[in-house]
């Protein structure tokens, strides 16, 4: 390799150094850096002062990648020193990964690695699959990837997740790009036919529907969950991270406040759930009634769980002690296995097709087609905004205008005294 020129570019005002070189195959590649430093700050000592600093830093810039090109090393972007030799796409997507972790101008939410490594983990069992794992990054052709997709939409995966796995090829090979592995990403050929963007239209169950599919989890872990999420709309993360300190029993009422998620545990590589005192949202922390219904299932349950703890003596997980939808021996209840048991059971006993999260979509539908405002429906399910609310619910046909008496009651109720407590806050 050879080195051939060296230069600072402008990228979304900050100073990005690139290097322009020859590999062993005397290919032009280029390889970047960046400074992090604005070119505009407002302030002009500052900018006079930030473009002197990159000018040193692409010097500093160059001299490490000569000495790479001695020392037989290679520089990878951001990600720092790798070993010349080309890596195999099945590695690079992990290199991926922790690029995204580590230079990200906004760092990625546990979450969301999480779900890049979820399908990085596919992608991964394909590759090994078709005994494609020892391809280098440079091997990989558009073809390759053009029957990826088509295997997986023969397998009945659906298009959005197709598109997830496209979205995360896609950014491995342009870091290989910008590293100098590969001059054009493959997965942005032309030829390539990625599936359209699919309109989820969800799959609603009416009230007896609602007491059907509860009856297929009585007696098991699932039920309180399955039903809270039913009574009340709520996401996955919000019912797993319920909390016995979250229920006023006295005030009848309910405050979502926490969350549970799982994460992947970088020493181990294993799944793990972890709790998170942060809602999807601002509106997403809001207070619901405790309906009379509700309260007496959540007394009876919270006894019951008293009567396992005895039971159990030492066995009894403790790890999740005060959280309201555990098993009988103590332990959480993944996120993951929660949405797993619920479409197998409901597969086994031919029940209707819907997703977990369609009882949140089906809690909001019962409400509108009795006549319940929109906004306070938007309140309820704590969506961001009104127009998210809107959107999803367009369809929906509000022919049956009479309001039911539980919980809508409670709901205003509840509305009014929330308000009200606000109003004797801020007067305080």
């Amino acid at each position: 390799m050879r080195f051939i020129s060296s230069e600072l570019k402008e990228r979304n005002n900050i100073y990005h150094m690139y290097i322009t070189y020859a590999d062993k195959d005397n290919k032009i590649r280029k390889t970047s850096k960046t400074t992090k430093l604005k070119i505009k700050t407002g302030r002009p000592r500052d900018d006079k002062n930030n473009k002197k600093e990159a000018e040193q830093m692409l010097i500093d810039f160059v001299n490490e990648f000569k000495q790479s090109i001695n020392s037989n090393k290679f520089i990878i972007g951001m990600a720092g020193f790798n070993k010349m030799e080309e890596p195999t796409f099945y590695d690079y997507l992990n290199t991926w990964i922790k690029y995204k972790e580590n230079h990200s101008k906004k760092k990625p939410q546990e979450t969301t690695i999480t779900g890049y490594i979820r399908k990085n983990n596919v992608i991964r069992r394909y590759l090994e699959e078709q005994k494609w794992d020892t391809l280098k990054v440079s091997d990989i052709t558009w073809r390759h990837i053009q029957k990826f997709y088509d295997d997986k939409e023969d397998e009945g995966i659906s298009q959005s997740t197709i598109r997830k796995y496209h979205n995360n090829i896609r950014q491995t090979l342009d870091l290989a790009r910008r590293n100098g592995f590969i001059s054009e990403n493959p997965a942005k050929n032309e030829d390539i036919i990625i599936p359209d963007p699919e309109e989820y239209v969800a799959e609603t169950l009416n009230e007896e529907e609602i007491t059907q599919c509860l009856a297929l989890f009585k007696g098991t872990d699932y039920w309180l969950s399955i039903y809270l999420s039913c009574n009340y709309g709520l996401r996955r993360s919000e019912v797993l991270g319920l909390r016995w300190k979250d229920i006023d029993f006295d005030n009848n009422m309910i405050t979502l406040s926490n969350t549970l998620y799982e994460t992947v545990n970088k020493e181990t590589k294993q799944y793990e759930v972890k709790a998170k005192p942060q809602m999807k949202n601002k509106k997403s922390r809001r207070t619901l009634p405790l309906t009379e219904e509700v309260k007496s299932v959540l007394i009876n349950w919270k006894n019951q769980q008293e009567k396992y703890k005895k039971l159990c003596g030492k066995s009894y997980v403790k790890a999740w002690d005060g959280y309201v939808c555990t098993r009988s021996y103590g332990d959480i209840i993944k996120p993951d296995t929660l949405s797993r048991a619920f479409a197998d059971t409901l597969k086994k006993n031919r029940f209707k097709k819907v997703r977990l999260h369609d009882l949140r979509h089906s809690f909001a539908t019962i409400l509108l087609r009795k006549g319940i405002n929109l906004q306070v429906i938007s309140k309820l399910l704590g969506h961001s905004t009104y127009a998210i609310t809107a959107k999803t619910y367009a369809h929906v046909d509000d022919s049956d205008k009479e309001i039911p008496i539980g919980i809508i009651s409670d709901i205003m109720n509840t509305s009014e005294k929330k308000e009200e407590a606000d109003k004797e806050g801020g007067e305080k």
